[in-house]
Parts: structure tokens; C-alpha cells; sequence
């Protein structure tokens, strides 16, 4: 897995330029650390580029139980991954089958007809729900949701935690309210960078969607 995701220099050189001039980033990453200290969680940001996911930026915690090091320009492939299962949720279904169908020739047939039933399920459930919940690695468990804002691409992210860590009382109750909760937050952070009115005020308009985080979790 490692060999077959390795980033090279120039990946990692268009990433890098890509990150550095996001108007988002110092927004989302407050936010993601924020969320992470509550949760005591792994929190992620990326978005698709092209058959695959491109991690913006990535809060990882010691204390989570997950030894995987992921680093900005890190790219996942999109069928497997909660993150990349819900971007496809915000593709037209033209656009989904156009995707799958290139997924499918990589598989064989028995291979396939699960793993396209999983990435059917997930899809719904982020149609019904807002979110989707994947453990593609073993011993991780991650949920995942889409960010969509008039006039932006569409960034995901997603709260990974071990599998020996939690519950489905926690994964009800903490995890995923927390994720939908840091998702409403970077909605609204991004919403007032669009709106030019409210620019200038940057500062004061963090702690709105701060305070949406801190009510999700007492």
C-alpha cells in the first residue's frame, strides 16, 4: 500500500502550491484541532482530484491508537476511503457512473460486486444522513461528509479513530456529532469568505463557528 501511494516530488510540489494559496486552510485548521482535542480524534480535510483524494491537511493525534502517517498531498484511492465514498455522493449520477464504471475495470467481477454494493450504501446513507462510515483499514474506523458551497469545489472530511477505541454508543453519540458539527462550522467559515462584506472581520467570525463545535459536544 505504501509503494503504491508514495508521493513524489512534484505531487508534493503541487500540493504544496495548491495549499499555500487556499483561502480555507486558515480556517479549516482551527476548526479541525479543535474538534480533534474534543473527540481526542484524527481529523482530515481533502478534496478529488481526478480518481483519487488529495489530503489537504490532516490533524493526527498520538493518543487515537492509529499508526498511520498521513501527510498534506497524501492521495487515498476514492472508491475505498469515507472520504472519497463521500465525494462521490455529490456527483450527478451521470457523473458516478462515469467514475464507477472506471473503478469496476480495476477489480475482478467478484471482487467488485462488494465493493460496489459498499460504495452503493455509502452513498446513500450520505444522501439520507449527511455522512458515511467506512473501516477500509483494519483496526480504523473513519466517518466522512461533504462540504458543498455555491462557487467551490466540494472538500470532505472525515474523523478517523481505532476500532479498538470505540463503540457505537460513541460513534452515535460523540463521533458523529462532532463530525456534522465541524462540517456546519467550515460550511459557515466558508460562506463568509464568499460573502466580501464580512472579510475584514475574519477574527470575530472564527468564534461563530467555534461556538458551533463547542455546542456539539458538552
Amino acid at each position: 500500500m505504501a509503494n503504491a501511494y508514495r508521493l513524489g516530488a512534484t505531487v508534493l510540489g503541487l500540493a504544496e502550491a495548491w495549499i499555500a494559496g487556499s483561502d480555507v486552510l486558515p480556517l479549516a485548521i482551527p476548526l479541525m484541532k479543535r474538534i480533534s482535542d474534543k473527540l481526542r480524534a484524527n481529523v482530515s480535510l481533502a478534496v478529488a482530484d481526478g480518481d483519487e483524494m488529495v489530503y489537504l491537511h490532516s490533524v493526527r493525534r498520538r493518543d487515537v491508537g492509529v499508526p498511520r502517517r498521513v501527510v498534506r498531498g497524501h492521495r487515498t484511492p476514492i472508491e475505498m476511503t469515507s472520504l472519497g465514498r463521500a465525494y462521490l455522493a455529490t456527483l450527478t449520477p451521470k457523473e458516478r457512473s462515469l467514475l464507477l464504471a472506471r473503478f469496476r475495470r480495476r477489480y475482478p467481477a467478484h471482487r467488485w460486486k462488494t465493493l460496489g454494493h459498499e460504495i452503493g450504501d455509502a452513498v446513500r446513507q450520505v444522501q439520507r444522513t449527511g455522512y458515511c462510515r467506512v473501516e477500509w483499514l483494519p483496526g480504523i474506523t473513519a466517518v466522512a461528509m461533504p462540504i458543498q458551497v455555491p462557487g467551490r469545489i466540494a472538500y470532505l472530511i472525515n474523523v478517523g479513530i481505532s476500532s479498538r477505541q470505540c463503540d457505537e454508543a460513541r460513534i452515535r453519540d460523540e463521533i458523529v456529532p462532532g463530525l456534522l458539527a465541524l462540517g456546519a462550522a467550515l460550511r459557515q467559515a466558508v460562506e463568509r469568505i464568499n460573502d466580501k462584506s464580512v472579510r475584514s472581520n475574519g477574527r470575530n467570525d472564527m468564534l461563530g463557528s467555534w461556538n458551533v463545535i463547542d455546542r456539539s459536544i458538552q
